[in-house]
């Protein structure tokens, strides 16, 4: 599926890792690579230009694998990182060093080169190797091929065909940033939790709210929140006409007439032209693929794509770097074959991933339903990792 034949040339040369993706998952495997001295190469279909990462993420668990991954550079600027109440916005290191290009010509240490405009449209498996082939026309061959590119991975889809589409949850997403008059942002950060205003209305609907960026501390309306929420069909489906922004924003206005403050006046004050991008609630839990003898393998979203209503995206994310790094060092090192490396890493991803993405799943439904609510995994267990899979119908 999704492959050249295999007349292609054969790459002979050292261990090289070919990474799709530069996200949070791609980068950390990056890093990670990079800390260890092997050679790799990441490929991003976004332009060089990207966008502001418009949203938050959060790492409990995971942080025990963040020296396996980061250079001491960065992990030494961490604690500048911090949120500062009653600001609580990003301060540098972490979103500067690790997701975003460096402005030319200065490149702090610690950076990753990303190969930008690489929209991936096959993969060919000749006698030794693998080869990315470009939607540019270009190819990069190497040892093994990381999919990392996301919940609707190119690369999961090449290795795995129709098996590979997410599932949609009869569920309404809306997740944007909005700033406000100085006068409503002072309000609003004056009644918000310190780092994440998370809520579930009795009627069935999910809402986060917190600063996303704080670019003047001086000047309130420069300052921007995320908004996050999500509801049932059976609340309210969204009709195909309402699915723009700015129906969207309408039927969100009207759903959250009862709401209490500061989260009614949020709403209320975004303003009409706000984009609203047309999201869905969807997961994948993960079988296991081909990995056509260690030569190609997916992590993080691409290999068990979650809803965030238990926020531990990133936790397994990060979880999957260090244990593909570490497979990867063992290859590099002759400890292991790079294809019984892959195995194994496989083996744990995949039931690891059925277990987080059936949690996932009933904590998304529980978060839209009062009774099952009270009893759900985030008010049994918090955001612990889950290490047996619950299950399912529960």
């Amino acid at each position: 599926m999704g492959t050249k034949p295999a007349e292609v040339e054969s790459y002979t040369g050292p261990l090289y890792v070919i990474i799709i993706g530069a996200g949070a998952g791609g980068l950390s495997i990056a890093q990670g690579l990079k800390k260890n001295g092997i050679s790799f190469s990441v490929f991003d279909k976004e332009d060089s230009t990207g966008r502001v990462r418009d949203w938050g993420m959060t790492y409990m668990w995971a942080s025990t694998f963040i020296p396996d991954l980061l250079p001491q550079s960065i992990i030494d600027k961490l604690p500048t990182a911090e949120f500062d109440y009653p600001l609580a916005g990003p301060q540098g290191a972490v979103h500067d060093y690790t997701l975003f290009p460096p402005p030319p010509p200065t490149r702090p240490p610690g950076r990753v080169d990303v190969q930008y405009s690489k929209t991936l449209v096959s993969i060919s498996y000749p006698p030794s190797g693998v080869v990315a082939h470009f939607s540019d026309g270009t190819s990069s061959s190497g040892s093994l091929i990381i999919g990392a590119d996301g919940g609707q991975s190119r690369v999961r889809h090449l290795l795995l065909g129709d098996a590979a589409e997410p599932t949609a949850l009869p569920m309404t997403m809306n997740n944007f940033n909005v700033s406000y008059t100085a006068e409503q942002a002072l309000f609003i950060r004056k009644n918000l939790d310190r780092l994440t205003d998370y809520g579930v209305h009795p009627k069935g609907f999910f809402f986060l709210m917190a600063i996303q960026s704080v670019p003047d501390t001086d000047d309130p309306s420069t300052w921007l929140f995320q908004l996050l929420s999500s509801w049932p069909d059976t609340l309210y489906a969204l009709k195909e006409e309402e699915n723009t922004s700015e129906g969207r924003l309408k039927v969100l206005k009207g759903l959250t007439k009862d709401f209490s403050e500061p989260r009614k006046s949020a709403i209320e004050w975004v303003k009409e032209g706000t984009h609203i991008s047309r999201d869905r609630l969807a997961i994948w839990s993960p079988v296991p693929w081909d990995h056509h003898r260690g030569r190609v393998t997916l992590a993080g979203d691409a290999a068990h794509a979650m809803t965030y209503h238990r926020g531990q995206g990133l936790n397994n994310c990060f979880n999957d770097a260090a244990n593909l790094v570490k497979a990867i060092v063992k290859v590099r090192d002759g400890e292991v074959d790079i294809e019984e490396a892959v195995n194994r890493y496989r083996e744990e991803v995949v039931d690891r991933g059925q277990a987080e993405v059936e949690m996932r799943r009933r904590q998304t439904m529980a978060v839209h339903d009062w009774g099952l609510f009270m009893e759900s995994p985030i008010m049994k267990m918090g955001v612990a990792a889950v290490r047996s899979p619950p299950e399912k119908g529960s």
